[in-house]
């Protein structure tokens, strides 16, 4: 039996290390003491052009691509999906994205900033490919 469970957990090395890692960002915003609510927004073009302590996270690629995944800050994480172009708006440290291809054509690219600075962009065109961006 416990070589069907890690024949499991090897089989499927891209949720177990999503798992993982959210597990790990639980575990790190709970102890980092913060008593307020993270927000979370999907950003207007208004909310891009002011400059903001919050982080900006800009899912692009393959224009109409489909996507899902988790975006969050501290303790606090929220699901998203949607489709290329998409932004969204992280209030706490350390914010974190988790992005997943809902098709097996095309390019996703997570872009994480602050204050239109650059601090994280990974890409990928695999099949279904995974992109995880973190602010620290």
């Amino acid at each position: 039996m416990a070589k069907e469970q890690q024949n499991w957990f090897l089989r499927h090395k891209i949720i177990t290390g999503i798992l993982a890692f959210l597990v790990l960002i639980i575990i790190i915003g709970t102890l980092s003491g913060n008593k307020e609510p993270t927000e979370i927004n999907e950003v207007t073009t208004e909310t891009e052009k002011s400059i903001t302590t919050n982080y900006i996270i800009e899912v692009t690629g393959t224009n109409g691509l489909e996507f899902s995944g988790s975006i969050g800050g501290g303790a606090n994480q929220k699901s998203v999906q949607g489709s290329i172009p998409a932004t969204y708006e992280v209030s706490d440290w350390p914010a974190v994205a988790v992005i997943q291809k809902k098709e097996a054509s095309g390019t996703l690219t997570v872009t994480m900033k602050k204050n239109d600075r650059v601090l994280n962009s990974q890409t990928t065109d695999a099949d279904y490919g995974v992109v995880t961006v973190s602010s620290g």
